[in-house]
């Protein structure tokens, strides 16, 4: 009696068991992010991978843009990054984990984030710019990946590319008449690729960048240059208002990477007076 008191308990326990089982874990990757696709230069606001604007010539900038994953659990994205021609080492490797709510805003549909060239341990070694020795440009390949709160992680992204010109530097905004401003800025070219073009975008520093009120595409070949910018007497420009002059130079690339852009871009402000 006594041993079949015992068989039915631990049938007892072993049924009891089976109604939740609590050590099951959610084993569900999350899906691959996708990289917001990127626009032509000539198209403003930018979208997907670009150069990032700023006012030192000496910091190179990338920005990144992927679509937010729709799983509730996700909670940060890795990035990830592989500099191009460098055989010694080949290895990708993650160098940012971004946390959703601490360093992505919750409830985005687009995620961006500035790469500014530090290392995987966050030393800021301006990795993104010129070779220091040779002065060519040095391409970086990019790949984002969603891990949920069970640290499921999903596959890496598709691949982003991009690589950055020296910044055109000196930038400078002066008034010629009422209407009339002369930008001029100074760029010492890359001795393996130098800009195709420039373009230039004046826009509101308060209202944004899809404030644009001029713009134009212009080609210069030389290391000192300047476009006078003539605004009517019927634009939109506000007295006393902060204005954005954004100068982004562009190459084309050749060879592997033809329908991938290089460039870099700089910006300065002025205030509008009547």
């Amino acid at each position: 009696m006594k041993h079949l008191t015992l068989m039915g308990l631990l049938a007892l326990l072993i049924l009891a068991g089976c109604g939740s089982d609590e050590s099951s874990t959610d084993d569900l990757a999350p899906a691959q992010p996708r990289w917001v696709p990127r626009t032509d230069d000539q198209i403003y606001p930018q979208a997907g991978i670009r150069a990032e604007p700023v006012t030192n010539e000496n910091l190179y900038w990338v920005r990144l843009e992927w679509y937010a994953n729709s799983e509730p659990d996700v909670q940060r994205y890795r990035i990830w990054r592989l500099q191009e021609f460098a055989p010694e080492i080949r290895l990708r490797y993650p160098i940012k984990d971004l946390q959703i709510g601490v360093d992505l805003d919750a409830g985005q549909s687009i995620y961006s984030w500035v790469d500014i060239g530090d290392s995987t341990l966050n030393t800021p070694l301006n990795m993104l710019a010129p070779d220091p020795t040779s002065g060519n440009t040095r391409g970086y390949y990019w790949w984002v990946q969603a891990i949920d709160e069970s640290d499921n992680r999903s596959e890496l992204s598709e691949t982003a590319y991009y690589r950055l010109l020296n910044i055109p530097y000196d930038l400078q905004v002066g008034r010629l008449g009422e209407n009339v401003y002369r930008l001029s800025w100074r760029c010492q070219f890359n001795p393996d690729m130098r800009p195709s073009y420039y373009m230039i975008r004046v826009y509101s520093a308060f209202w944004g960048q899809d404030s644009v009120v001029w713009y134009d595409q212009v080609q210069r070949y030389t290391s000192a240059e300047f476009v006078d910018m003539e605004f009517a007497a019927s634009s939109p420009l506000v007295t006393d208002c902060t204005y954005v002059c954004q100068l982004n130079a562009i190459a084309n690339l050749r060879g592997s990477h033809a329908d991938s852009l290089s460039g870099s871009a700089a910006a300065t402000t002025c205030i509008y007076r009547d």
